[in-house]
């Protein structure tokens, strides 16, 4: 409120000025307000005593007047910023083969994981969600963080080998059974193998932005095939144990942070370290890597630290020995200073969790997706004119209004520190503003224009009466007409849609007239 007095005052001045040239006007000073036959001017004095006041109602201004209550309630102020909803970078989708386009997403279509994105002659191209695209046959045998994430994304299509799939980066006979169940449903060849050209990895959903090709067509491999905006990432963590049955697991909507218990196992806990590593080996004495390295960050950051000696490199010493056994003992596990394979995992930072795939009583499999996390990339963002600058600050509270006309809650969560020039002629340069809100109900929208409601209280708890009922005294200051007691006199102060902060001799629900 501090930071808009100045601003307050001068809008108060002003539509108090409006005011006493609007009641000249309409006569509504307070000598003719009073009963017309009174020849004496209505002076403070007379109103705050409640002399000989007019009856309540009477006017000379031809129209009847109303009543309103006396409220007590917060002035609030809203200015509405024109916006659009934003969404990450376009991305592009090249032809994996050289034929003919037998099939093709539509403009505005939105893609989700096991949609066919297009097809060439008559081969579909499937999407998968993941961060590493295909770049090579995967066949019995193979290893690798792209192993990995085709099983992830055959357990998530439910072609999961009768329950047999682990998602452990290792290419074995149930990850080709679910790949050929996969190749049966699409209508692939059956080979067993992954052919790199019938499926494309993308972080999430995503919208087409721009169609380059159509049916009948023909395309060469790398040609250009489709633009899409990818409105939600997907997160998949998987971890834990290689067997047991599960007691315990995190709750949807937890924000994980170093050291959250996302898993229980027989009572023993899977811990958190917040990292994009992936912690598949037991780490003792003498192990070297990043994994050593986010486990040694983590126990840091949870206070473990062996008395300030450990050390965060990719070393596991005799002090992170230390730091473990004192962290396995705030956990009641057994103090032995080595981490076993599933006592940790890995979760990439700032994820809050959207979606749990294990339940209490399920039996783990090694590398057993746990959950995941759905991130929009869709934010607001509105234009806020320099001179209105002082209406919003990171954290605030906004209303934004969908294209639809749903109006969903938000948060400023940015304004840009240098100002846009306006391309429009006579209109003010502008920062932008990134407002988070929930955009679940837009995902059909890209660069769809909005309205944002920015929200300023500009007075709580203040008495309140409609401008309407304030009564211009001829010796300066105004008074309302109470209802059964006549004119008593009040002091202003902020002026917002029609209302006016007042103080006097009044109480909350006092009837008051007001002029027509």
């Amino acid at each position: 409120m501090g930071r808009n007095l100045t601003r307050r005052s001068s809008v108060t001045l002003a539509v108090a000025g409006l005011l006493l040239l609007s009641l000249a006007a309409a006569g509504w000073f307070g000598s003719d307000r009073a009963d017309a036959g009174t020849e004496d001017p209505v002076t403070a004095d007379d109103a705050s005593a409640n002399g000989d006041a007019a009856e309540p109602g009477s006017d000379t201004s031809g129209d009847s007047p109303g009543t309103a209550p006396v409220r007590v309630t917060d002035l609030v102020e809203e200015t509405t910023l024109t916006g659009s909803i934003s969404s990450g970078d376009p991305v592009t989708i090249s032809a994996g083969r050289d034929g003919t386009v037998t099939a093709v997403a539509g403009d505005a279509d939105r893609l989700e994981r096991g949609d066919v994105i297009y097809a060439v002659d008559a081969v579909d191209v499937v999407a998968l969600y993941g961060d590493l695209p295909h770049y090579r046959p995967l066949a019995l045998g193979d290893t690798g963080d792209d192993v990995h994430q085709l099983e992830a994304n055959l357990l998530a299509l439910e072609f999961d080998a009768d329950g047999a799939l682990d998602v452990d980066g290792a290419f074995d006979e149930n990850t080709q059974a679910g790949l050929v169940a996969f190749q049966a449903e699409y209508g692939l060849p059956q080979s067993g193998e992954l052919d790199p050209g019938t499926v494309h990895v993308m972080d999430g959903p995503a919208l087409v932005s721009e169609n380059a090709v159509s049916k009948g067509q023909r395309v060469q491999t790398g040609s250009l095939v489709l633009t899409v905006v990818v409105t939600d990432v997907v997160t998949v963590v998987s971890g834990g144990p290689d067997s047991g049955v599960i007691t315990g697991r995190i709750e949807v909507e937890t924000a994980v942070e170093h050291g959250s218990v996302v898993l229980e196992v027989e009572g023993d806990p899977v811990v958190a370290v917040i990292s994009h590593t992936r912690f598949d080996r037991e780490l003792s004495l003498d192990a070297v890597g990043d994994d050593v390295r986010a486990l040694e960050e983590a126990l840091t950051s949870l206070g473990f630290d062996a008395a300030g000696d450990l050390e965060v490199d990719d070393t596991y010493d005799d002090t992170t020995a230390e730091a473990v056994a004192d962290w396995e003992g705030s956990l009641d596990l057994p103090e032995d200073g080595i981490v076993q394979v599933g006592q940790v995992v890995g979760v990439p930072p700032e994820t809050t969790v959207s979606r749990v795939h294990v339940e209490v009583g399920d039996e783990l499999t090694s590398r057993t997706v746990l959950f995941e996390e759905v991130r929009t990339t869709q934010t607001v963002v509105a234009e806020v004119p320099l001179d209105e600058q002082a209406l919003v600050a990171v954290g605030d509270e906004v209303r934004v209004t969908l294209p639809d006309g749903t109006e969903v809650p938000g948060t400023v969560e940015e304004i840009a520190a240098i100002a846009t020039r306006s391309t429009v002629p006579d209109e003010d340069d502008y920062v932008e503003m990134t407002v988070r809100t929930d955009l679940s109900s837009a995902a059909g929208w890209v660069d769809a224009p909005v309205d944002v409601d920015a929200v300023e209280v500009v007075s709580e708890g203040v008495m309140v009466v409609p401008s309407g009922a304030l009564v211009a005294l001829q010796e300066g200051g105004f008074a309302v007409e109470v209802v059964g007691r006549g004119l008593v006199g009040v002091s202003t102060g902020d002026f917002v849609d029609g209302l006016v902060e007042v103080a006097g001799d009044l109480a909350e629900g006092d009837a008051v007239v007001v002029a027509r």
